[in-house]
């Protein structure tokens, strides 16, 4: 959860010779050691307590309705083998005497996406709003509903195949991805989630689960 726009300078490495180096990061489950940067005192506490990597909390509207969403969710991820979106190449090159930027970010339209892989992906929330409880701006979607939401056969709020506008059903694709046990929203947006962290713009890094 955080303010839109906001940046955060996690380490300055000084004194490291001029060359190319390969470049890996974690992303942690919360602890009591984390620096609270921006993240209000109560939801820092509750990830903490509860072991979240993941806090994302934001509304969704579509003709005068709107939902709101909290997806707590727990995907600690190494990622290693980066690509620098700067120039499309591994890692990051450190120039002798100057100041190399390593800028790492989640693109949070990749949650929204009905696709793992970029490149043929269409915005999509209606399967979220199905599974939602949500009446008015009272009730909040949270990561417990998508689970009910079973990927090899999407259903609209009514229980009916969830379907286009033109009439079509509505399909993810994981790519063959997602455990054959769990293909629901929850596992879809939380592998989502993982593939959905940037380096250097469009740079994008090998993951795997911790």
């Amino acid at each position: 959860k955080k303010d839109s726009g906001t940046q955060h300078e996690v380490v300055t490495l000084e004194g490291l010779p001029a060359k190319r180096l390969d470049l890996e990061f974690r992303l942690q489950i919360a602890t009591g050691q984390a620096e609270n940067r921006n993240v209000d005192a109560d939801v820092a506490e509750e990830m903490i307590s509860e072991g979240y990597s993941h806090w994302i909390e934001g509304d969704a509207g579509k003709d005068g309705e709107s939902v709101h969403f909290i997806l707590r969710l727990k995907t600690p991820t190494r990622y290693y083998d980066c690509i620098n979106g700067k120039d499309m190449t591994k890692g990051i090159a450190i120039e002798a005497s100057k100041t190399i930027g390593a800028f790492i970010y989640a693109h949070a339209l990749h949650l929204f996406w009905d696709t793992l892989a970029a490149g043929d992906e269409s915005l999509r929330f209606d399967a979220f709003a199905a599974v939602s409880d949500a009446e008015g701006d009272s009730e909040t979607l949270t990561e417990s509903e998508l689970a009910n939401q079973d990927l090899t056969d999407l259903l609209d709020a009514d229980g009916e195949p969830l379907r286009d506008s033109d009439g079509s059903r509505v399909f993810y694709n994981d790519g063959g991805i997602l455990p054959s046990d769990s293909l629901t929203l929850k596992t879809f947006v939380e592998y989502a989630v993982r593939y959905g962290v940037h380096f250097n713009g469009v740079g994008l890094c090998l993951s795997e689960a911790e």
